[in-house]
Formats: C-alpha cells, sequence, structure tokens
C-alpha cells in the first residue's frame, strides 16, 4: 500500500490482484505499484505461473490517510527499515513495534494492536477448545469419552432406558437395572439409570463450559498488554524492537488460561 521515495512514506496508485500457481493451486495475491500497464505486462509474459489479473486505483480511507500524515511525522533515519510495520499501521491500525521512537504511533493504534493479537490467538483457542471438549471426563472413579459420538450415545441409553420403565412399569426396578457402558479406556463399566443419566448431565456441562472458556479466554487475553500478548508462539512474528525480532524469555502460556477459564466456567454451571 505505501512506499518510500525522498524520506517519506506515499500512497502507491493502484491495487492489483491475479493468482499465482503453486503445486496445482492457484494462490490469491493483492500487491500495490504505481505503474499498472508495467505490471500487467509482467503478469501476462508468464501464464504459467500467473492469471486472472485485475487492478483498481487505489482509495485509502480518510483514516489510512490520516495514519500516513501520522507515520511521517515520526523522526527515523532509515525509514524504510521500518515499512512493515508502517505498513500494517497505514493498513490496519495496528503497531507492534516497541521501538520507543514508534511510541506515539503505538498509543494511537493500542486498542486496534490488541484486538488483532488477540484474533490472532483465536485458531490457536480454538484447538484448546476442541481438545478439551473430546478429551474425556472424571466421573465415579472413571474416565468417560466426552466427543459427539459419547453424547449421542448416552442420549440414546436415557431414551431407551425411559422406554423401558413405560414399557415395564415397574420404574423402581428399571431404575436399579444395570447398563453397560464403555469408558475412556476401552473397559466395561455397569451403571445404574442414575449414573447414566448423571454422565450425561456432565457431558453436557463439560461441552458448555469448553464453548464458556473459549469466549473467557478471548476475554481474558483482551485485558493484557501488547508486550504480554506478543509473548505468546502464535504471535511471535510481530514482536520486534526496530529492526531487531524479540526473544521471548518466557513465553506465554495460552493452555494455563483456556483450564483457569474452563475451571470457572464448569463450576459456575454446577452451581447454577
Amino acid at each position: 500500500m505505501i512506499y518510500v521515495k525522498d524520506n517519506q512514506f506515499k500512497f502507491y496508485k493502484f491495487k492489483i490482484t491475479y493468482d499465482i500457481k503453486q503445486n496445482g493451486l492457484n494462490i490469491g495475491t493483492v500487491d500495490y505499484v504505481d505503474d499498472v500497464d508495467e505490471a500487467r505486462d509482467s503478469i501476462y509474459r508468464r501464464p504459467d505461473i500467473y492469471s486472472n489479473f485485475n487492478s483498481e486505483p487505489l482509495i485509502p480511507t480518510p483514516e489510512q490517510t490520516h495514519r500516513l500524515a501520522a507515520i511521517n511525522n515520526v523522526n527515523l533515519q532509515y525509514k524504510e527499515n521500518y515499512m512493515w510495520d508502517m505498513r500494517l499501521f497505514v493498513e490496519k491500525g495496528v503497531m507492534f513495534n516497541q521501538d520507543p521512537l514508534l511510541k506515539p504511533l503505538a498509543d494511537k493504534g493500542l486498542a486496534a494492536t490488541i484486538n488483532f493479537l488477540v484474533e490472532n490467538l483465536k485458531p490457536e483457542i480454538k484447538k484448546l477448545r476442541d481438545i478439551k471438549n473430546n478429551g474425556g471426563i472424571e466421573l465415579f472413579g472413571y474416565k468417560f469419552d466426552s466427543n459427539q459420538f459419547a453424547r449421542n450415545n448416552v442420549s440414546q441409553y436415557i431414551t431407551i432406558a425411559m422406554k423401558d420403565m413405560v414399557i415395564a412399569k415397574d420404574q423402581a426396578k428399571a431404575l436399579d437395572a444395570k447398563y453397560i457402558w464403555k469408558d475412556y479406556n476401552d473397559v466395561h463399566r455397569e451403571l445404574t439409570f442414575e449414573q447414566i443419566c448423571k454422565l450425561a448431565d456432565e457431558m453436557g456441562n463439560h461441552m458448555r463450559a469448553c464453548f464458556a472458556a473459549e469466549a473467557l479466554t478471548a476475554q481474558a487475553l483482551s485485558k493484557k498488554s501488547v508486550p504480554e500478548l506478543l509473548s505468546f508462539s502464535a504471535n511471535k512474528q510481530y514482536n520486534r524492537v526496530g529492526i531487531t525480532e524479540q526473544q521471548v524469555t518466557q513465553p506465554g502460556d495460552l493452555a494455563a488460561i483456556y483450564e483457569t477459564c474452563y475451571q470457572a466456567a464448569l463450576q459456575a454451571l454446577r452451581e447454577g
């Protein structure tokens, strides 16, 4: 979107899109140029690699224009060294670089930067949710499956047991009946109707707590500082001071945060 000329950041005139053929796939690509004819000719010369060329005038938003003026007011000796940071600041309003010279920009973009880094962590939070949701639950001194298949099965067990009660017209006998259920380690266990119902409740609470913890984790992360958010491995690429990528001495533990949120959510469900 921007480049440096005569020690000033400037907008390119055109936005271009095209596909690059890689491993049998067409990968959509976005770029910015001043000379759209030259870019088009370069694409058309290699139809074996490039295709679907399109161009349009680049029209920055008022916010982007304002941010361009802001970066040109920062006194930097070698502006080219900060191109990656400045491009993201102008395009998205975010500033990850912790160079003291860029603090005015970091202050302006604080909210957007935190939101960006939290959003970048959400796929990792979702993975933790899925692992937890399918990781089993402890009950009656045993561990049981907690995946969708197990939840469907326990619902079927309850339906069958209730049907048996109606047919037998002997609720007490049905309640005392034993039902065979395989635990997480593939060991068959005998469970009563009451235990089957308890298992279903716990599976439901577990699933709900897993999804609640996903939201609670994102909320907890949104309260952290930019340096704290940059300590998580998924945000490593953004952790810079000047032109140097920072080495994290104490990486953020996303799994621990998720587990804390899960336990809080599960307790709230049980108490509610």
